[in-house]
């Protein structure tokens, strides 16, 4: 406990602060350009439509769908 006490003592609300906005913030939106490029892509080599998932859609583990 006491290693685990002083890994924790530097660990202050801007640090978590930092932690959060690059996780919620960059990661995520990263994450979604990404996603969006390679649906897009497969869509393009399928020759089909496609749109990104609705948030409830999305809460149910789907990104998005291609043709019907």
């Amino acid at each position: 406990m006491k290693d685990m006490k002083q890994v924790l003592q530097p660990i202050d609300n801007e640090i978590i602060r930092e932690w959060v906005e690059d996780l919620v913030i960059v990661k995520t939106y990263a994450g979604l350009r990404f996603q969006e490029a390679i649906i897009k892509k497969l869509a393009e080599l399928k020759g089909k439509n496609y749109r990104l998932a609705e948030p409830g859609e999305e809460s149910k583990g789907i990104d998005g769908y291609i043709g019907e």
